[in-house]
């Protein structure tokens, strides 16, 4: 006889889980991340909420890897509602992070989560706009930069790919010549030429590395690349969901594309910075 997955106690011949057990532990699932939301909107203690959340986790049969789970996406869910008008208020920041701060204690991989990730980044964009400290968030230890004394340190991405458009040259109209046979054992060949020449851009992958923004410099590293750019030579960049494109003046400078990255932050970084 079989057990159920979720209590424990026989589930009868060939099943594996009880109706009951299984609706209370898929309506948990459900519940869990928008109960989360609603109490931090409502601004309800966690220590008052923290018995409800036992309470539901124990009677939806939570393993503690789906709890963790549905802890993640209750956080994502407050940031996704904190963020819906695109303006993170201090308010919102400081209730969200003292729920993460609190369920940390026994879920420290929420710290690092994409959702609170992204609250950071909203508050280092807020402070950076109000004129508030916006380093400290992030340790420049162990990164391969040689950052100047007078800058500071504000975000780096990781795995980053580089791309920049570079110049080829092709010909076209070219023949290679052909061979022409004039008696038997005696062939003639005809020269060859290149056709004119055309310059054709083309976007190419330089490298993948870092990607560290101060409040100076961008700069970046790869193994076979590395490079800084001041804002202050920045003359145009256009903004894409995972990149940023930009342009430094001088009349033989080329496009510089940087994929992989939160390119609405990396804006807001670098547009705020190059006002400054």
């Amino acid at each position: 006889m079989g057990k159920c997955i979720h209590c424990g106690q026989p589930a009868g011949w060939f099943r594996s889980r009880h109706a009951a057990c299984e609706t209370e532990h898929r309506n948990t699932v459900q519940e869990l991340p928008q109960f989360i939301a609603r109490s931090i909107a409502d601004r309800r203690e966690i220590e008052v909420v923290e018995p409800e959340l036992q309470r539901m986790s124990e009677s939806g049969f939570l393993k503690p890897a789906v709890r963790e789970q549905l802890i993640q996406s209750g956080i994502a869910l407050a940031v996704d509602q904190a963020l819906d008008d695109e303006e993170l208020t201090e308010e919102e920041e400081n209730r969200i992070s003292t729920w993460v701060n609190e369920l940390a204690t026994n879920h420290p991989a929420l710290k690092s989560s994409e959702a609170v990730v992204r609250l950071v980044r909203a508050a280092i964009v807020r402070n950076l706009r109000e004129g508030k400290p916006v380093t400290g968030r992030m340790s420049s230890e162990g990164l391969p930069f040689l950052f100047q004394k007078s800058e500071d340190l504000i975000w780096a991405f990781n795995h980053v790919d580089f791309y920049q458009n570079t110049t080829r040259t092709e010909y076209i109209g070219g023949s290679q010549g052909v061979s022409v046979r004039l008696t038997k054992g005696v062939y003639y060949r005809t020269g060859s030429f290149r056709g004119r020449p055309v310059k054709v851009d083309e976007l190419k992958h330089q490298g993948t590395g870092m990607l560290a923004i101060t409040t100076k410099h961008l700069y970046f590293w790869s193994p076979n690349k590395a490079f800084k750019v001041p804002f202050a030579k920045l003359i145009s960049m256009e903004t894409f969901e995972d990149g940023i494109r930009i342009q430094r003046d001088g009349t033989t400078t080329k496009p510089q594309i940087f994929k992989g990255i939160d390119g609405w932050f990396a804006a807001n970084l670098i547009s705020n910075l190059h006002q400054q």
